[in-house]
């Protein structure tokens, strides 16, 4: 799982979902397009890598990965 800081005022980060080979490459800084609502992808920061689902929503996987390494 990724938590990713998405441009919205707001004081958290959501999680995304991430594959085996993802997890291999991206680390913490890297920028990503993810999903958000029904039909909008931003572009966010990846945080915190981690292993815990979230409770309240499904996590969605990540839309691209737009770097080659972190910021």
């Amino acid at each position: 799982m990724y938590d990713v800081i998405l441009p919205f005022p707001l004081e958290r980060n959501f999680t995304y979902a991430i594959t085996a080979a993802e997890a291999q490459f991206v680390k913490a800084g890297f920028r990503v397009a993810v999903p958000f609502g029904k039909r909008k992808v931003y572009t966010g920061i990846v945080f915190k890598i981690h292993e815990q689902a979230p409770t309240a929503y499904e996590a969605k996987s990540i839309h691209s990965i737009l770097d080659n390494r972190p910021l």
